[in-house]
């Protein structure tokens, strides 16, 4: 690092256990789905897993939030935690309760890095409270991402028992149109030499921030955003088997 670089380092241990959070009694009547996940586009389940890490990124560049669950409105509740897989990869977990129309959903994702820079995100959807604890999903889906030298991203999808397998060689791009410029969004997704890069810019094409994302072989998940006045922040975050979450930032100005 630089000598102008401004470096923190944080580690802490944010413990957030199931077992100290009350769930309410009894299960909302069981029912289909609002939208069944493992319909959605191979373009979709990418967007996803890569609006989850920005989720965890940025919820990590807050500090975190104090043990227990995060509230999200008024019936929604989300709980993070951390979580070894049976790999032995360690995976952070987002685990939300929602009332779409009025019956009860709960989704569960869990994220973390493998080797050569890897993503994965497994994400399962339980309508009871009891098929949660019986691990009995209604969809489950596992999207493992990576990036190529030459702009591509690799996506290979897991539903249904069965492998797909997407090669992504154009920038995956969406957009969100407001009434001002300013407060219009465009976000391209893509490769580079061996990372997935999301950009962010408003509705005259500037840049408003870069962030490269990628995994390592112990499951860690890192993200370097950097902005156009120079600065950036790099974090590191890495779940664990009691469920605390480790997280590391790093931060400063100049070459990261």
């Amino acid at each position: 690092m630089t000598g102008n670089t401004i470096s923190a380092i944080i580690t802490a241990a944010l413990l957030v256990s199931l077992g100290a959070c009350t769930r309410p009694g009894p299960s909302a009547p069981e029912a289909q789905l609002p939208a069944f996940e493992g319909a959605e586009t191979p373009e979709r389940l990418l967007i996803s897993a890569l609006e989850e890490l920005d989720f965890i990124t940025d919820w990590q560049a807050r500090g975190g939030d104090p043990p227990g669950a995060l509230a999200r409105g008024s019936t929604d509740t989300t709980f993070v935690y951390g979580e070894i897989t049976p790999g032995g990869y360690g995976a952070v977990v987002t685990e939300r309760h929602a009332y779409p129309k009025g019956l009860l959903l709960i989704s569960v994702r869990k994220t973390y890095g493998r080797e050569e820079g890897r993503i994965v995100s497994e994400a399962k959807s339980y309508i009871s409270y009891q098929s949660l604890a019986d691990d009995d999903p209604q969809s489950s889906v596992i999207t493992e991402l990576y990036a190529l030298s030459d702009d591509t991203i690799v996506t290979h999808i897991t539903r249904n028992g069965l492998l797909e397998s997407y090669t992504f060689r154009l920038p995956v791009i969406t957009s969100q149109v407001a009434a001002s410029p300013g407060l219009s969004r465009l976000i391209l997704r893509y490769g580079r030499q061996g990372r997935i890069v999301v950009e962010t810019r408003d509705g005259s094409g500037a840049l408003l921030q870069e962030r490269s994302n990628w995994g390592e072989s112990d499951g860690s998940l890192f993200a370097l955003t950097t902005y156009p006045d120079g600065s950036w922040r790099r974090t590191r975050t890495l779940g664990a088997g009691n469920g605390s979450i480790l997280r590391e930032i790093h931060t400063g100005t100049g070459a990261p």
